[in-house]
């Protein structure tokens, strides 16, 4: 079988230029998601920073809770002393 070597360059080219735009699309679409994921991240980001500062807040609010019902605790048993000092 005999090849046509202008054929054969004519379809190599069409191949080429067809694979080129693939390439192309492929790379725009590679961009676009890398974006999206950068997108994602940062939200990520920002989401895991607000729980951190939720998490710090509710420590606060516990060792607040817990000074109280120390104070609670500590002023019942004075109380508790006062009037067993009273009888």
């Amino acid at each position: 079988m005999k090849i046509n070597p202008e054929i054969a360059y004519s379809e190599l080219a069409a191949q080429h230029e067809f694979l080129k735009g693939r390439n192309l699309v492929l790379a725009q679409a590679v961009a676009d998601r890398a974006s999206e994921r950068d997108q994602l991240q940062a939200e990520l980001t920002a989401m895991q920073a607000a729980r951190d500062a939720l998490a710090a807040e509710l420590d606060a609010v516990k060792n607040e809770r817990d000074d109280l019902l120390e104070d609670r605790r500590v002023t019942a048993e004075l109380q508790e002393e006062a009037n067993g000092a009273a009888e």
